[in-house]
């Protein structure tokens, strides 16, 4: 009997570890994002499987970009679908990054496709300063 009442614990023990993991681990995925810098422009491109394109939002403001998306499906049947388990039903994320001092913020582009977010950020273009001849005047 002892060895019964040893083996149930365990069990509720080990179900109970089980429960409080996942209760406290981070299910918060974040997008795997690339940075690049070309000659004449930053690119971002973020892979966010799963979401629509009216899931995701661009923002700028005080010389930062962020990234955000937010998917929420109904718990109901949907489409005829009888869930017995939905682990996918709410994702959202966000991320801020600082742009570079030569980013041109007015100039922003974002295209999604194929799950695949593309932010195309023009860098400002710096005009060579013009060179001013000074005339040199002889003193009498």
């Amino acid at each position: 009997m002892a060895a019964i009442t040893r083996y149930n614990r365990n069990r509720e023990m080990k179900e109970f570890d089980r429960m409080m993991n996942r209760f406290f681990s981070s299910d918060i995925k974040m997008p795997s994002v690339d940075i690049m810098d070309k000659d004449k422009e930053y690119l971002i491109k973020a892979e966010l499987a799963g979401f629509d394109k009216s899931d995701v939002s661009v923002s700028v403001e005080k010389h930062s970009i962020t990234i955000s998306a937010e998917s929420k499906e109904d718990k109901e049947k949907k489409d005829g679908r009888n869930y017995l388990l939905r682990e996918r039903s709410y994702n959202s994320f966000s991320r801020t990054f600082t742009l570079p001092e030569d980013a041109d913020e007015e100039k922003i582009e974002a295209a999604f496709k194929h799950g695949i977010l593309t932010l195309v950020i023009p860098k400002i273009v710096k005009s060579e300063p013009e060179v001013k001849k000074i005339e040199v005047k002889s003193e009498n």
